[in-house]
């Protein structure tokens, strides 16, 4: 009863759409950071939920194959695996791997699948469609935009870099395709910490590259038989493969190098209370400017400090580093009003070593975890003060 049941409701499914263009399978492309789908369209989603409610198995609804070549006959392939989900009247198939282009696919939509027949998955298939996917455009385009820290002097302790891309980036090809190379153009040995999920942005724009902690922690087993992977007094160079792929499956347009000098290290924490902040006017929209002291981390800059208004409000604004990220700016949205502001800075807040805000970045192991990290914001205080009065507007103009 079961069995008859399931098959019932696909029927219905199909039969709801009679007379009309009935279901159909079309491929959904991806858009880089997704991968191609199949979606069989057109049926009867009541029916549909109905099937789904008596226990239907979704597996096998809709399956996609690998025709092979005219050469071997055109042999329909094992099915390629993948997973299956029911939206209303959508069924959609996605690939585990993406989509080879230049190969042929058949979709196909069986009954069979829903009325627990495996055997007669031939006979029930209710619709099929083939498909080739163009082959790849893999005209280098993308390019290496820009590499944080942008300073040419870098402590000898620092933890990482940001490696910007002008679009979306392939993943699982950083570790192959960035090196750190000493003065004689030779790589130095494990230099860098390689995770197992590449940390990349929501986009696939900015790559996160960490240098192992392990080189860079004193006392610890790598520092102490590899020594520090940066050397004070040296100079070194990040060079980025032009074989890099971006997400279309093209090389870059061009490799990059980033030649820097090495410093001494660096384990003094942030202080914001000893910033240099200057206010922009009153009534104007002229740019809050602090000068830092020393180059900071620029991603958690622009996402960690804040500025908190009069009103208690947030200033809502352009926020922008320079100055090799010494330097952090705010163009605000409206005017600045006079009055007192907060300067607000997470405690997470990091320099280029790893050392945030109160904390040094080679803290104490032995301690306990929450012993040493206080997560809190610091605030800083600052005036704007009153507009002269030639810069005053008036409330209302006489007519």
């Amino acid at each position: 009863m079961r069995i008859q049941a399931l098959g019932w409701a696909l029927s219905l499914a199909c039969a709801a759409l009679a007379g009309c263009a009935g279901p159909k399978i079309v491929l959904v492309r991806g858009d880089g950071a997704t991968r191609d789908a199949f979606e069989a369209r057109g049926l009867d989603p009541t029916a549909l939920e109905q099937a789904r409610r008596a226990g239907a198995p979704l597996d096998g609804a809709l399956t996609v194959h690998v025709i092979s070549d005219s050469s071997t006959g055109g042999e329909t392939l094992p099915a390629v695996a993948g997973s299956t989900r029911c939206e209303g009247g959508v069924i959609r198939f996605e690939p585990a791997f993406p989509l080879e282009p230049g190969l042929r696919y058949a979709a196909r939509l069986h009954d069979s699948a829903w009325t627990g027949d495996a055997a007669g998955a031939g006979s029930g298939t209710k619709v099929e469609a083939q498909f080739t996917l163009p082959q790849r455009d893999v005209t280098p385009r993308i390019v290496v935009e820009r590499v944080y820290p942008s300073a040419d002097v870098l402590p000898e302790n620092l933890l990482k870099f940001y490696i910007h891309f002008s679009g979306p980036m392939r993943r699982g090809e950083a570790y192959h395709r960035v090196r750190l190379l000493d003065a004689g153009g030779r790589p130095v040995a494990a230099p860098f910490l390689e995770l197992g999920e590449e940390l990349w942005d929501r986009d696939g724009e900015r790559f996160t590259l960490f240098i192992d902690p392990g080189r860079i922690k004193r006392g610890v087993r790598p520092h102490e038989e590899l020594g520090p992977a940066l050397e004070t007094g040296r100079r070194y160079t990040l060079s980025i493969d032009a074989g890099w792929l971006d997400a279309a499956g093209a090389p870059l347009a061009s490799g990059f190098q980033k030649s820097f000098r090495v410093a001494a290290p660096d384990y003094d924490p942030p202080d914001p209370a000893a910033w240099k902040i200057a206010p922009g006017g009153a009534l104007t929209r002229d740019p809050l400017r602090i000068a830092l002291g020393e180059p900071l981390d620029r991603a958690l800059l622009v996402r960690l400090v804040r500025v908190r208004g009069p009103d208690g409000d947030e200033v809502q604004g352009d926020k922008q580093t320079g100055e090799e990220e010494r330097v952090w700016t705010l163009v605000p949205e409206a005017p600045w009003k006079p009055g007192r502001y907060e300067l607000l800075v997470d405690s997470t807040l990091e320099d280029l070593a790893g050392n945030s805000v109160g904390r040094p970045f080679e803290v104490d192991t032995a301690r306990r975890l929450e012993d040493r990290i206080e997560l809190r914001t610091v605030s800083v205080p600052f005036e704007v003060g009153a507009a002269p009065p030639s810069a005053v507007i008036p409330a209302s103009t006489p007519r």
